[in-house]
């Protein structure tokens, strides 16, 4: 188990508020709820070195990226992109994908001008392959903020990881257009199934997760660096039956249901698609103004 940080938030990391109250313990993390904007985070104060040591000894989610699954997730990305241009109007622009992986959403947006950042140095080799120096290997936090540079920027499965969520969404606030469109999907903590799940909702990974947002702080976060015009979908997607597996080990390597995931990883069986929307995704599109 990693060791967990001894020292803890005195108030809300997104709203400031000083009033919370106790959800879960998890691992030895303490998972609050502000009472104020309703973030759910983990209230032990994390350092990139403490993440890190996790990040190497987790579980891998590399089989995310095989050819078979990037097939189902492209069926999500053809909708967002036909989201982007129901919204802005444009097939063109600049777009930065934020832990852009192997540049897969990318692969989708042809018509574009394309960027991203990625922390893993295998995937970011993967996107530079494609895209050059146009793909940065690293964090957001670190990334050199070109002003107004942007028309659309992406977050996805990112906003739950970072330490500072708010400065993040400052940091894409200033990057992007006037009328730019900021997209964040994230795991919707607010959603009947993960209210029943409790504290075994596969979402809640401290300290892999560190924040679980729901419609309520997405707004606040996103109205507190001045963007507007909120839509929120809960947008289907299509998995791997193995992935269900993977999904309810929580990484676990020793759960029975990591053990069903590998068995299954072994035959074609592992990769029969199963449609999901069980609300559980959220995914909020917001333009600066």
């Amino acid at each position: 188990m990693i060791s967990t940080s001894s020292m803890h938030y005195d108030l809300c990391p997104i709203c400031q508020g000083s009033h919370f109250r106790k959800q879960y313990n998890v691992d030895g993390f303490e998972i609050d709820k502000c009472n104020d904007c309703e973030v759910v985070f983990v209230r032990n104060i994390m350092t990139v070195e403490t993440l890190a040591s996790y990040y190497e000894t987790a579980a891998s989610d590399e089989f995310i990226y095989t050819s078979e699954n990037i097939y189902f997730l492209n069926h999500y990305y053809n909708k967002l992109k036909r989201e982007i241009y129901r919204i802005t109007g444009k097939t063109s622009g600049n777009i930065l994908d934020v832990g852009c992986s192997g540049g897969y959403f990318l692969d989708i947006m042809q018509e574009w001008n394309r960027y991203g950042i990625e922390i893993s140095d295998k995937e970011a080799s993967i996107a530079k392959s494609k895209y050059g120096d146009n793909i940065v290997s690293g964090v957001i936090e670190n990334y050199p903020v070109r002003e107004s540079f942007f028309d659309v920027i992406t977050l996805q499965d990112v906003l739950d990881h970072c330490i500072n969520p708010t400065e993040v969404i400052d940091s894409c606030y200033k990057m992007l257009k006037l009328g730019g469109l900021i997209i964040i999907k994230v795991h919707d903590i607010s959603c009947l199934y993960a209210r029943i799940s409790g504290k075994t909702f596969y979402a809640i990974l401290p300290p892999f997760h560190l924040f679980y947002f729901s419609k309520k702080p997405l707004a606040f976060i996103l109205t507190r660096s001045g963007f507007r015009n909120f839509k929120f979908k809960h947008i289907g997607q299509i998995i791997q039956l193995k992935t269900v597996f993977y999904r309810l080990s929580r990484g676990n390597k020793n759960s029975i249901f990591y053990k069903i995931y590998l068995l299954l990883s072994r035959f074609s069986l592992g990769n029969i698609p199963i449609p999901k929307n069980l609300h559980d995704i959220i995914t909020v599109f917001a333009t600066k103004e």
